[in-house]
């Protein structure tokens, strides 16, 4: 790799790898050789260093669960307001494991029922939607289920006795 066409072809002053890069978008020259016959061939590489989009780390999703069994039904998609901040051009995906997020597959789609019960972690993937890269952010946000208090709904009867009208009368 060279910083000229020039140093390419004449192959000298040769770019030590790792490389950082001195602009962005640059420009490096690459000069590619035939270990057989010693013949080579030069051309360009674009180096551009985009950043991954800024994002908000969200609030806890909470559900109240009326069975007490510690699952319950989850729209990730009210985060996305809080995650973008109102910034456009975000792509927002919710993943069971980190490793999905980080590989982009296995996105939930539409409402989740959690399945670690009580408590659970979903992993977030932010990405720009207008320009193509695997550049992204990610964040985590926890599914929380709490039980409803469980109440006896039978009706009970409660008796009180109104001492205040009863009457005594003298002889």
């Amino acid at each position: 790799y060279f910083l000229t066409e020039q140093d390419a072809i004449d192959d000298i002053n040769i770019l030590s790898t790792p490389y950082s890069n001195v602009t962005n978008p640059q420009t490096l020259f690459v000069r590619v050789t035939n270990i057989n016959t010693s013949c080579f061939t030069t051309t360009s590489l674009a180096l551009e260093v985009i950043t991954a989009p800024s994002a908000n780390l969200p609030q806890d999703l909470i559900y109240c669960d009326p069975d007490a069994d510690g699952f319950g039904v989850f729209d990730l998609t009210q985060l996305n307001g809080t995650i973008s901040a109102g910034q456009t051009g975000l792509s927002i995906s919710y993943h069971e494991t980190q490793a999905d997020a980080e590989n982009n597959v296995n996105a939930i789609i539409g409402d989740y029922n959690n399945i670690v019960a009580y408590e659970q972690i979903i992993y977030i993937r932010v990405e720009s939607s207008t320009v193509s890269t695997d550049c992204g952010t990610f964040l985590t946000t926890k599914l929380i289920v709490n039980d409803v208090p469980q109440i006896n709904t039978e009706p009970s009867y409660l008796e009180v006795c109104d001492l205040s009208l009863i009457h005594i009368s003298e002889p």
